[in-house]
């Protein structure tokens, strides 16, 4: 059986903030509601101080029900869009159409949506806002052969946007594709949405999509399409060393590691947006249509 060990520095105010938890979430269930994450920090902020409180007590609740939030009826504030053939429906709402040229908002509650149609060849999942919003403007929607769902998460990836991912591709299996910027950071997001995020590893059955492709940029793009080249930051290093040692990209000869290991050798990276110096709308003309010809081979 699990248990959460309270320690004497500060057990006392995590026993009376798990206490609290429980109780809310007893009142949720019990009343068929829910609720985010923000607004139970809010229903006692002089209890649970700060958010990271209230992330922390959660986990330890989730880990000793063995029960995922959303089953809680507790759910993160959603930053996701989507825009595309794609319709879905909550319970006693109308039907929200999400072909349009600004994207419609990811709902929290994903799994209680009563119903999701998709009519799209694929998924794109987009790692920026802007880069979404230029596709959207650049009117990807009608100029690609294939039909397309286009979806982002503005950055790293939020639990609504990958649980949406997830539904679809257990009620359609439509070919996913992720496009991030040729640097540490747009790899970790492709990662995250691959194979679920370290935070959540416990929960990454529920919230990763492992058939999803990744349509680049890639590092070897750069110097294949004379990109601007971005100076590597300390940081960034960092990370290329951290991601390295993940079991799924750490063994040898995975694609994964290939690419890390030549934004080391070159010192660069490359943003999605360094495609515009090709030509302003080389994006949606010509590196779309030929990576997804390419992977689809």
């Amino acid at each position: 059986m699990k248990t959460i060990r309270f320690h004497s520095k500060n057990g006392k105010h995590r026993f009376m903030l798990v206490m609290f938890l429980l109780t809310e979430i007893f009142k949720l269930l019990a009343s068929q509601s829910s609720c985010t994450k923000r607004e139970l920090y809010y229903r006692d902020p002089k209890l649970t101080r700060n958010q990271r409180h209230v992330d922390e007590g959660l986990r330890d609740i989730c880990s000793l029900l063995k029960a995922d939030p959303w089953e809680l009826k507790v759910f993160a504030s959603s930053k996701g869009l989507v825009a595309g053939p794609l319709q879905f429906r909550s319970k006693n709402e109308e039907m929200v159409d999400c072909f349009n040229s600004l994207g419609t908002s990811i709902p929290c509650d994903v799994h209680g949506l009563v119903e999701i149609t998709v009519n799209a060849d694929l998924l794109l999942i987009v790692e920026k806002d802007t880069v979404f919003r230029r596709l959207l403007d650049d009117g990807v929607l009608v100029r690609l052969t294939k039909r397309v769902v286009l979806v982002t998460s503005k950055g790293y990836p939020d639990v609504g946007t990958r649980l949406l991912l997830k539904k679809i591709w257990n009620l359609y299996q439509t070919p996913m594709y992720a496009l991030v910027d040729a640097d540490p950071y747009g790899i970790e997001i492709y990662c995250v949405y691959k194979f679920g995020s370290l935070t959540l590893s416990h929960q990454s059955h529920s919230l990763a999509v492992p058939t999803i492709q990744w349509l680049g940029i890639r590092p070897s793009h750069i110097a294949l399409l004379q990109l601007k080249k971005l100076p590597l930051t300390d940081r960034d290093h960092s990370r290329i060393v951290e991601l390295l040692k993940r079991p799924y990209i750490g063994k040898s000869g995975c694609e994964l590691q290939r690419e890390l290991k030549l934004l080391q050798q070159e010192e660069g990276k490359a943003e999605i947006e360094s495609l515009a110096d090709l030509s302003i709308d080389y994006l949606v003309s010509k590196y779309l249509p030929n990576q997804l010809e390419q992977l689809s081979l």
